[in-house]
């Protein structure tokens, strides 16, 4: 299957998460009932929003130079920086989302008429006048950033060392897009949708070599174990003495016998 089949399926299962929360009551139910009870949490959002706020441009940071030093020493240049072009395009495709999909039913979105609204004073002063957000709120793209960044960090590492560390890498990133949550920026369906669309993406460019890597059980390029044992079989199969030309085994065995 080539690399745009998983994610085809995944921006299918994205799409689903899209409209069962926005278009189903059952699903603006479940988006409002989580949102409402983490907002009644007291001293929750305020400390989590200020900590994203505060973390997100130093961890962008450090992220992306690490990303770069462990694709340096793996030799995984090309395969990072597609992970990190995913990276960049699931952002830019989350904005654009926000503001091309219909939002919820009663979301004071603000009316955009035209791109040139955006340089219009008086456009901006009745954002800040009142209770209106600039666009819809699917799909994250705090979620987006944190998994694409993910995703890039497992890239541009060995596939050994990648494979130990998926799990709690791909864990943290599920924690800050969980934390838009918990701040009150998103709900959960939003974060779902970053998530996808991160993962998305980078199943479109990263390489299909490079999944077939970490999930094997060789080093770093190496194909699976059982590829690599048969594929070494035959340099190990067992090869007949070649007697000197002449003679035969029977021949010397009549030699050492005497004369017949």
């Amino acid at each position: 299957m080539s690399r745009v089949g998983p994610a085809a399926l995944v921006a299918a299962i994205g799409a689903l998460v899209y409209l069962l929360a926005v278009w189903t009551h059952a699903g603006l139910a479940l988006d409002a009932g989580v949102l409402g009870a983490v907002s009644h949490i007291p001293g929750l959002s305020d400390p989590v929003g200020d900590a994203m706020q505060t973390l997100i441009i130093p961890m962008l940071v450090i992220g992306s130079a690490t990303v770069i030093v462990l694709a340096v020493r793996s030799h995984r240049v090309a395969a990072a920086s597609l992970a990190m072009l995913a990276g960049l395009l699931s952002v830019t495709t989350a904005e654009v989302l926000k503001v091309a999909l219909p939002g919820r039913p009663g979301d004071p979105v603000a009316p955009l008429s035209s791109p040139l609204d955006l340089l219009n004073p008086a456009w901006w002063a009745y954002v800040h006048s009142g209770p209106v957000i600039l666009s819809g709120s699917f799909p994250s793209g705090h979620s987006a950033i944190a998994t694409a960044l993910a995703l890039a960090l497992l890239t541009a590492m060995r596939p050994r060392l990648a494979r130990h560390l998926a799990s709690p890498i791909m864990l943290l990133a599920a924690v800050a897009s969980g934390a838009t949550v918990l701040a009150g920026w998103h709900r959960p369906s939003d974060a779902l949708g970053g998530m996808l669309l991160a993962l998305a993406w980078w199943l479109v460019l990263v390489p299909a070599g490079v999944l077939r890597e970490v999930s094997s059980d060789g080093g770093p390029g190496v194909r699976s174990r059982p590829a690599v044992a048969g594929s070494l079989a035959p340099r190990f199969a067992p090869v007949q003495a070649v007697p000197p030309r002449g003679r035969t085994p029977e021949g010397q065995h009549r030699r050492r016998g005497g004369p017949r």
